[in-house]
Protein backbone atom coordinates (compact mmCIF):
# COMPACT_ATOMS: atom_id res chain seq x y z
CA UNK A 1 0.00 0.00 0.00
CA UNK A 2 1.38 3.28 -1.05
CA UNK A 3 1.37 6.29 1.92
CA UNK A 4 0.66 9.64 1.19
CA UNK A 5 4.28 10.57 1.95
CA UNK A 6 5.79 8.11 -0.80
CA UNK A 7 2.93 9.98 -3.06
CA UNK A 8 4.80 13.10 -2.10
CA UNK A 9 7.65 12.02 -2.64
CA UNK A 10 7.66 10.78 -6.12
CA UNK A 11 5.85 14.06 -7.10
CA UNK A 12 8.71 16.12 -5.90
CA UNK A 13 11.05 13.92 -7.27
CA UNK A 14 9.30 13.75 -10.78
CA UNK A 15 8.97 17.81 -10.80
CA UNK A 16 12.78 17.80 -10.55
CA UNK A 17 13.79 15.76 -13.56
CA UNK A 18 11.36 17.18 -15.67
CA UNK A 19 13.02 20.90 -14.51
CA UNK A 20 16.28 19.08 -15.26
CA UNK A 21 14.98 18.37 -18.81
CA UNK A 22 13.55 21.76 -19.36
CA UNK A 23 16.75 23.34 -18.94
CA UNK A 24 18.38 20.62 -20.74
CA UNK A 25 16.29 21.65 -23.94
CA UNK A 26 16.70 25.16 -23.70
CA UNK A 27 20.79 24.53 -23.71
CA UNK A 28 20.05 22.16 -26.75
CA UNK A 29 17.95 25.05 -28.57
CA UNK A 30 20.89 27.62 -28.29
CA UNK A 31 23.43 25.50 -28.70
CA UNK A 32 21.86 24.21 -32.00
CA UNK A 33 21.14 27.54 -32.84
CA UNK A 34 24.94 28.93 -31.98
CA UNK A 35 25.50 26.04 -34.32
CA UNK A 36 23.90 27.33 -37.42
CA UNK A 37 25.44 31.11 -36.82
CA UNK A 38 28.76 29.82 -36.18
CA UNK A 39 29.61 26.96 -38.26
CA UNK A 40 30.02 28.29 -41.66
CA UNK A 41 32.57 30.69 -40.20
CA UNK A 42 34.37 27.83 -38.19
CA UNK A 43 34.53 25.70 -41.13
CA UNK A 44 36.24 28.40 -43.25
CA UNK A 45 38.19 29.14 -40.25
CA UNK A 46 39.54 26.10 -39.54
CA UNK A 47 39.66 25.23 -43.34
CA UNK A 48 39.12 21.12 -42.43
CA UNK A 49 37.43 18.80 -44.64
CA UNK A 50 33.59 19.16 -43.83
CA UNK A 51 30.46 19.62 -45.30
CA UNK A 52 30.03 23.25 -46.56
CA UNK A 53 26.76 24.86 -47.19
CA UNK A 54 25.53 27.30 -49.74
CA UNK A 55 22.70 28.79 -47.79
CA UNK A 56 20.54 27.78 -44.80
CA UNK A 57 16.51 28.37 -44.96
CA UNK A 58 14.24 29.19 -42.31
CA UNK A 59 10.64 31.04 -42.18
CA UNK A 60 11.29 32.14 -38.84
CA UNK A 61 15.11 32.51 -36.42
CA UNK A 62 14.54 33.37 -33.42
CA UNK A 63 17.63 34.64 -30.31
CA UNK A 64 16.06 34.12 -26.53
CA UNK A 65 16.93 34.78 -23.60
CA UNK A 66 17.95 32.06 -20.62
CA UNK A 67 13.98 32.06 -19.83
CA UNK A 68 13.34 31.01 -23.11
CA UNK A 69 12.06 34.43 -23.56
CA UNK A 70 12.26 35.72 -27.42
CA UNK A 71 14.71 38.78 -27.74
CA UNK A 72 15.21 39.01 -31.18
CA UNK A 73 13.58 37.19 -34.48
CA UNK A 74 14.09 37.07 -37.91
CA UNK A 75 11.26 36.74 -40.47
CA UNK A 76 9.60 37.85 -43.63
CA UNK A 77 7.02 40.48 -43.67
CA UNK A 78 4.23 41.68 -46.70
CA UNK A 79 7.18 43.72 -48.31
CA UNK A 80 10.48 41.73 -47.37
CA UNK A 81 12.71 40.60 -44.72
CA UNK A 82 11.80 41.58 -41.30
CA UNK A 83 14.01 42.21 -37.74
CA UNK A 84 11.72 42.53 -34.49
CA UNK A 85 13.63 43.01 -31.29
CA UNK A 86 12.18 42.72 -27.69
CA UNK A 87 13.14 44.18 -24.15
CA UNK A 88 13.29 41.54 -21.54
CA UNK A 89 9.84 42.91 -20.48
CA UNK A 90 8.83 41.23 -23.12
CA UNK A 91 7.48 44.54 -25.03
CA UNK A 92 8.29 44.58 -29.07
CA UNK A 93 10.28 48.22 -29.03
CA UNK A 94 11.98 48.04 -32.78
CA UNK A 95 11.49 46.51 -36.30
CA UNK A 96 13.60 46.91 -39.27
CA UNK A 97 11.87 46.09 -42.40
CA UNK A 98 10.58 47.06 -45.92
CA UNK A 99 8.24 48.64 -47.84
CA UNK A 100 7.26 49.45 -51.14
CA UNK A 101 9.89 51.86 -51.45
CA UNK A 102 13.04 50.68 -49.84
CA UNK A 103 13.59 50.26 -45.87
CA UNK A 104 11.36 50.48 -42.81
CA UNK A 105 12.10 51.61 -39.14
CA UNK A 106 10.17 51.99 -36.04
CA UNK A 107 10.88 52.10 -32.57
CA UNK A 108 8.16 52.34 -29.97
CA UNK A 109 7.64 53.03 -26.17
CA UNK A 110 6.88 50.35 -23.18
CA UNK A 111 3.47 51.63 -23.81
CA UNK A 112 3.15 50.15 -27.44
CA UNK A 113 3.35 53.72 -29.30
CA UNK A 114 5.46 54.91 -32.12
CA UNK A 115 7.90 57.22 -31.07
CA UNK A 116 10.15 57.17 -33.62
CA UNK A 117 10.07 56.10 -37.28
CA UNK A 118 12.41 56.19 -40.69
CA UNK A 119 10.98 54.67 -44.22
CA UNK A 120 11.97 55.20 -47.26
CA UNK A 121 8.90 57.49 -49.49
CA UNK A 122 8.42 57.89 -53.06
CA UNK A 123 10.07 60.62 -53.23
CA UNK A 124 13.03 59.93 -50.94
CA UNK A 125 13.25 59.60 -46.97
CA UNK A 126 10.92 60.26 -44.35
CA UNK A 127 11.98 60.74 -40.23
CA UNK A 128 9.07 60.99 -38.10
CA UNK A 129 8.87 61.06 -33.98
CA UNK A 130 6.09 61.41 -31.72
CA UNK A 131 5.86 61.61 -27.72
CA UNK A 132 4.79 58.98 -25.10
CA UNK A 133 1.37 59.26 -25.77
CA UNK A 134 1.68 59.00 -30.13
CA UNK A 135 0.60 62.39 -30.91
CA UNK A 136 3.36 63.70 -33.61
CA UNK A 137 6.53 66.29 -32.36
CA UNK A 138 8.61 66.04 -35.77
CA UNK A 139 8.39 64.99 -39.52
CA UNK A 140 11.72 65.32 -42.25
CA UNK A 141 11.13 64.27 -45.47
CA UNK A 142 13.02 64.98 -48.77
CA UNK A 143 11.26 65.39 -52.31
CA UNK A 144 12.87 65.24 -55.54
CA UNK A 145 14.30 69.00 -55.29
CA UNK A 146 13.12 69.51 -51.99
CA UNK A 147 13.52 68.55 -48.21
CA UNK A 148 11.03 69.62 -45.49
CA UNK A 149 11.30 69.71 -41.70
CA UNK A 150 7.81 70.07 -39.61
CA UNK A 151 8.20 70.05 -35.55
CA UNK A 152 4.23 70.03 -34.37
CA UNK A 153 2.93 71.40 -30.66
CA UNK A 154 1.17 68.32 -29.52
CA UNK A 155 -1.62 68.08 -32.55
CA UNK A 156 -1.78 67.58 -36.29
CA UNK A 157 -0.80 71.81 -36.84
CA UNK A 158 2.90 72.38 -37.74
CA UNK A 159 4.43 74.99 -35.23
CA UNK A 160 7.97 75.25 -36.97
CA UNK A 161 8.40 74.41 -40.65
CA UNK A 162 11.76 74.87 -42.81
CA UNK A 163 11.38 74.16 -46.17
CA UNK A 164 14.10 74.17 -49.32
CA UNK A 165 13.90 74.01 -52.99
CA UNK A 166 15.81 75.01 -56.06
CA UNK A 167 14.69 78.60 -55.03
CA UNK A 168 16.19 78.32 -51.59
CA UNK A 169 15.16 77.85 -47.73
CA UNK A 170 12.01 78.84 -45.99
CA UNK A 171 11.15 78.77 -42.37
CA UNK A 172 7.27 79.24 -40.99
CA UNK A 173 7.22 79.79 -36.90
CA UNK A 174 3.24 79.24 -36.77
CA UNK A 175 0.90 79.30 -33.10
CA UNK A 176 -0.51 75.50 -31.79
CA UNK A 177 -4.01 76.99 -33.70
CA UNK A 178 -1.88 77.01 -37.20
CA UNK A 179 -1.53 80.60 -37.28
CA UNK A 180 1.28 82.28 -38.86
CA UNK A 181 3.58 84.11 -36.61
CA UNK A 182 6.95 84.36 -38.45
CA UNK A 183 8.20 83.64 -41.68
CA UNK A 184 11.73 84.21 -43.30
CA UNK A 185 13.17 83.37 -46.77
CA UNK A 186 15.30 83.66 -49.87
CA UNK A 187 14.63 85.25 -52.82
CA UNK A 188 16.37 86.24 -56.09
CA UNK A 189 18.18 89.12 -54.72
CA UNK A 190 18.50 88.11 -51.51
CA UNK A 191 16.09 87.46 -48.37
CA UNK A 192 12.77 88.44 -46.97
CA UNK A 193 11.29 87.99 -43.07
CA UNK A 194 7.84 88.85 -41.76
CA UNK A 195 5.79 89.13 -38.59
CA UNK A 196 2.05 88.68 -38.26
CA UNK A 197 0.31 89.85 -35.23
CA UNK A 198 -2.48 87.60 -33.25
CA UNK A 199 -5.07 88.68 -35.83
CA UNK A 200 -3.28 87.67 -38.71
CA UNK A 201 -2.10 91.22 -39.98
CA UNK A 202 1.56 91.78 -41.08
CA UNK A 203 2.75 93.62 -38.30
CA UNK A 204 7.01 94.00 -39.79
CA UNK A 205 8.40 92.78 -42.96
CA UNK A 206 11.99 93.11 -44.04
CA UNK A 207 13.29 92.12 -47.26
CA UNK A 208 16.93 92.85 -49.21
CA UNK A 209 16.39 94.61 -52.26
CA UNK A 210 19.44 94.50 -55.76
CA UNK A 211 20.55 97.37 -54.02
CA UNK A 212 20.07 97.49 -50.44
CA UNK A 213 17.56 96.22 -48.06
CA UNK A 214 13.50 97.49 -47.18
CA UNK A 215 11.97 97.58 -43.97
CA UNK A 216 7.62 98.11 -43.32
CA UNK A 217 5.86 98.45 -40.47
CA UNK A 218 1.91 98.70 -41.89
CA UNK A 219 -0.47 100.21 -39.44
CA UNK A 220 -3.95 98.02 -39.59
CA UNK A 221 -6.50 100.40 -37.97
CA UNK A 222 -5.81 103.01 -40.50
CA UNK A 223 -4.03 101.64 -43.22
CA UNK A 224 -0.83 103.87 -42.92
CA UNK A 225 2.58 102.49 -42.89
CA UNK A 226 6.50 103.48 -41.39
CA UNK A 227 9.46 102.24 -44.01
CA UNK A 228 13.08 102.31 -44.02
CA UNK A 229 14.88 101.80 -47.01
CA UNK A 230 18.65 101.84 -47.80
CA UNK A 231 17.54 101.71 -51.74
CA UNK A 232 19.63 104.19 -53.49
CA UNK A 233 17.00 106.54 -54.79
CA UNK A 234 14.64 106.08 -52.60
CA UNK A 235 13.59 107.67 -49.37
CA UNK A 236 15.34 106.17 -46.57
CA UNK A 237 12.59 106.70 -43.89
CA UNK A 238 8.82 107.38 -44.95
CA UNK A 239 5.55 107.54 -42.69
CA UNK A 240 2.13 107.31 -45.11
CA UNK A 241 -1.36 107.21 -44.39
CA UNK A 242 -3.43 106.66 -47.31
CA UNK A 243 -6.52 107.25 -45.57
CA UNK A 244 -5.62 111.04 -45.50
CA UNK A 245 -3.76 111.07 -48.02
CA UNK A 246 -0.42 112.39 -46.06
CA UNK A 247 2.93 111.13 -46.25
CA UNK A 248 6.33 112.12 -44.62
CA UNK A 249 9.83 110.79 -45.79
CA UNK A 250 13.43 111.42 -45.96
CA UNK A 251 15.81 110.72 -48.33
CA UNK A 252 18.89 111.45 -49.20
CA UNK A 253 21.58 111.91 -52.83
CA UNK A 254 24.39 113.46 -53.84
CA UNK A 255 22.77 116.40 -56.07
CA UNK A 256 20.39 117.84 -53.08
CA UNK A 257 22.11 116.07 -50.16
CA UNK A 258 19.14 115.06 -47.39
CA UNK A 259 15.48 115.39 -48.23
CA UNK A 260 12.35 115.76 -45.95
CA UNK A 261 9.00 115.52 -47.81
CA UNK A 262 5.68 116.60 -46.78
CA UNK A 263 2.82 115.36 -49.35
CA UNK A 264 -0.95 115.62 -49.00
CA UNK A 265 -3.56 115.92 -51.99
CA UNK A 266 -3.16 120.02 -51.48
CA UNK A 267 0.43 120.00 -52.30
CA UNK A 268 3.95 119.28 -50.38
CA UNK A 269 6.62 120.65 -49.12
CA UNK A 270 10.34 119.47 -49.47
CA UNK A 271 13.30 120.55 -47.18
CA UNK A 272 16.83 120.24 -48.86
CA UNK A 273 20.00 120.41 -46.61
CA UNK A 274 22.00 121.53 -49.73
CA UNK A 275 25.82 120.14 -50.47
CA UNK A 276 28.91 122.40 -50.36
CA UNK A 277 28.28 124.23 -53.67
CA UNK A 278 23.93 124.16 -52.82
CA UNK A 279 22.35 125.92 -50.29
CA UNK A 280 19.66 125.15 -47.95
CA UNK A 281 16.07 125.11 -49.65
CA UNK A 282 12.73 124.91 -48.37
CA UNK A 283 9.76 124.86 -51.56
CA UNK A 284 5.89 124.16 -51.02
CA UNK A 285 4.58 122.66 -54.45
CA UNK A 286 1.10 123.18 -55.63
CA UNK A 287 -1.08 120.10 -56.84
CA UNK A 288 0.50 121.04 -60.26
CA UNK A 289 3.72 120.21 -59.59
CA UNK A 290 4.59 124.29 -59.44
CA UNK A 291 6.74 125.64 -56.78
CA UNK A 292 4.58 128.00 -55.44
CA UNK A 293 6.75 129.29 -52.78
CA UNK A 294 10.61 128.81 -52.16
CA UNK A 295 13.17 129.64 -49.11
CA UNK A 296 16.56 129.09 -49.16
CA UNK A 297 20.15 130.77 -48.21
CA UNK A 298 21.88 133.05 -50.48
CA UNK A 299 25.60 132.76 -50.91
CA UNK A 300 26.10 136.09 -48.81
CA UNK A 301 24.59 134.26 -45.79
CA UNK A 302 21.45 135.98 -46.18
CA UNK A 303 17.95 134.89 -46.65
CA UNK A 304 15.32 134.64 -49.60
CA UNK A 305 11.72 133.82 -49.94
CA UNK A 306 10.48 133.84 -53.67
CA UNK A 307 6.76 133.56 -54.17
CA UNK A 308 5.24 132.13 -57.43
CA UNK A 309 1.85 132.07 -59.09
CA UNK A 310 -0.19 128.52 -59.90
CA UNK A 311 2.06 127.99 -63.16
CA UNK A 312 5.62 128.28 -61.07
CA UNK A 313 6.15 131.76 -62.70
CA UNK A 314 7.50 133.87 -59.84
CA UNK A 315 5.46 136.99 -58.67
CA UNK A 316 7.33 138.09 -55.31
CA UNK A 317 10.50 137.57 -53.62
CA UNK A 318 11.85 139.11 -50.53
CA UNK A 319 15.59 138.53 -50.29
CA UNK A 320 18.35 140.40 -48.12
CA UNK A 321 21.01 142.33 -50.41
CA UNK A 322 24.68 141.87 -50.50
CA UNK A 323 25.33 144.66 -48.05
CA UNK A 324 22.19 142.73 -45.72
CA UNK A 325 19.62 145.26 -46.29
CA UNK A 326 16.14 144.07 -47.20
CA UNK A 327 14.46 144.13 -50.56
CA UNK A 328 11.17 143.16 -51.88
CA UNK A 329 10.69 142.81 -55.63
CA UNK A 330 6.99 142.02 -56.87
CA UNK A 331 6.15 140.82 -60.60
CA UNK A 332 3.28 140.14 -62.86
CA UNK A 333 2.52 136.28 -64.00
CA UNK A 334 4.17 136.91 -66.56
CA UNK A 335 7.74 138.06 -65.14
CA UNK A 336 7.87 141.53 -65.47
CA UNK A 337 9.07 143.73 -62.51
CA UNK A 338 6.55 145.86 -61.68
CA UNK A 339 7.38 147.09 -57.99
CA UNK A 340 10.60 147.10 -55.66
CA UNK A 341 10.68 148.38 -52.29
CA UNK A 342 14.56 148.87 -50.77
CA UNK A 343 16.09 149.12 -47.46
CA UNK A 344 19.17 150.41 -46.86
CA UNK A 345 21.07 151.52 -43.43
CA UNK A 346 22.19 155.19 -44.89
CA UNK A 347 20.04 155.90 -47.87
CA UNK A 348 16.25 154.96 -45.87
CA UNK A 349 13.63 153.14 -47.64
CA UNK A 350 13.00 153.58 -51.46
CA UNK A 351 9.82 152.16 -53.37
CA UNK A 352 10.42 151.85 -57.41
CA UNK A 353 6.68 150.93 -59.33
CA UNK A 354 7.93 150.31 -63.17
CA UNK A 355 6.01 149.63 -66.23
CA UNK A 356 6.18 146.52 -67.92
CA UNK A 357 8.76 147.51 -70.29
CA UNK A 358 11.29 147.92 -67.05
CA UNK A 359 11.08 152.12 -66.77
CA UNK A 360 11.06 152.62 -63.45
CA UNK A 361 7.83 155.64 -63.69
CA UNK A 362 7.50 155.92 -59.99
CA UNK A 363 9.91 156.54 -57.18
CA UNK A 364 9.29 157.07 -53.29
CA UNK A 365 12.37 157.44 -51.35
CA UNK A 366 12.53 158.23 -47.24
CA UNK A 367 15.83 159.87 -45.86
CA UNK A 368 16.96 161.35 -42.89
CA UNK A 369 16.05 164.82 -44.56
CA UNK A 370 12.33 163.57 -45.36
CA UNK A 371 10.12 162.02 -47.99
CA UNK A 372 11.19 162.26 -51.96
CA UNK A 373 8.41 161.39 -55.01
CA UNK A 374 9.55 161.31 -58.34
CA UNK A 375 7.17 160.29 -60.93
CA UNK A 376 8.64 159.37 -64.77
CA UNK A 377 7.05 159.63 -68.11
CA UNK A 378 6.88 156.00 -69.77
CA UNK A 379 10.43 156.42 -71.30
CA UNK A 380 11.85 157.36 -67.47
CA UNK A 381 12.29 160.52 -67.50
CA UNK A 382 11.16 162.23 -64.20
CA UNK A 383 8.12 164.39 -65.21
CA UNK A 384 6.96 165.33 -61.63
CA UNK A 385 9.63 165.73 -58.01
CA UNK A 386 8.03 166.48 -54.93
CA UNK A 387 10.14 166.11 -51.46
CA UNK A 388 11.78 169.15 -49.14
CA UNK A 389 13.45 171.92 -49.99
CA UNK A 390 17.70 171.45 -50.25
CA UNK A 391 18.96 173.06 -46.08
CA UNK A 392 15.09 173.71 -45.60
CA UNK A 393 12.34 172.10 -43.85
CA UNK A 394 9.67 173.23 -46.26
CA UNK A 395 8.03 171.24 -49.11
CA UNK A 396 8.91 171.52 -52.95
CA UNK A 397 7.41 170.57 -55.71
CA UNK A 398 8.73 170.69 -59.60
CA UNK A 399 7.19 169.60 -62.96
CA UNK A 400 9.80 168.38 -66.10
CA UNK A 401 9.04 168.64 -69.19
CA UNK A 402 9.58 165.40 -71.35
CA UNK A 403 13.47 166.13 -71.69
CA UNK A 404 13.45 166.51 -67.55
CA UNK A 405 13.90 170.32 -67.43
CA UNK A 406 11.56 171.84 -65.01
CA UNK A 407 9.26 174.23 -65.72
CA UNK A 408 6.94 174.56 -62.93
CA UNK A 409 8.16 174.97 -59.37
CA UNK A 410 6.62 175.35 -56.09
CA UNK A 411 8.04 175.82 -52.87
CA UNK A 412 8.50 178.18 -50.05
CA UNK A 413 10.78 181.19 -49.81
CA UNK A 414 12.87 182.33 -46.38
CA UNK A 415 9.67 183.89 -44.91
CA UNK A 416 8.00 180.44 -45.48
CA UNK A 417 5.77 182.05 -47.71
CA UNK A 418 4.42 180.36 -50.98
CA UNK A 419 6.06 180.76 -54.03
CA UNK A 420 5.69 179.67 -57.97
CA UNK A 421 8.20 179.57 -60.32
CA UNK A 422 7.26 179.15 -63.93
CA UNK A 423 10.68 178.15 -66.35
CA UNK A 424 10.42 177.91 -70.14
CA UNK A 425 11.34 175.13 -71.89
CA UNK A 426 15.09 175.37 -71.75
CA UNK A 427 14.58 175.73 -67.58
CA UNK A 428 15.03 179.66 -67.25
CA UNK A 429 12.95 181.65 -65.33
CA UNK A 430 10.23 183.68 -66.11
CA UNK A 431 8.29 184.31 -64.03
CA UNK A 432 8.10 183.83 -59.80
CA UNK A 433 4.82 184.38 -58.26
CA UNK A 434 4.59 186.29 -55.69
CA UNK A 435 6.60 188.89 -57.68
CA UNK A 436 9.76 189.66 -55.77
CA UNK A 437 9.90 193.13 -54.02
Amino acid sequence: MTTPNRIEDRLAALEARLGRRERQLRRHRFVLAAGFLAAPAALVLAGADFMKFDSIQVKRLEIVNDAGEVMLAASSGQSGGQLDVWNNRKNNIARLGANAFGGDLAIWNLSGNSVAGVWAAETGGTLSTWNNDGRRTSRIESGDHSGRIAVYGGSDRETVLITSDTAGGQLHVRAADGREGFHAGVRDHGANWSLIDHAGQLAISAESTPSGARMQLPRTNDGSSISLDSTPGRPAFKVASPASGTSASIASDMQVGTRLLLESDSGRVSLVSGLASEMPTIDMTNPQGMVASRTTLRTTGGGSVQVSSPDGEPVGILRSDLEGNGRLDLLDRSGHLLASLQTGSKSGATLALLSEFGKTVCALAGTTDGGILNLMNRTGVPVVTAGNAARRRGGTLSVQNERGLPVVSIGSDAGESGQVRLQGPDGTTRQVLPPRR
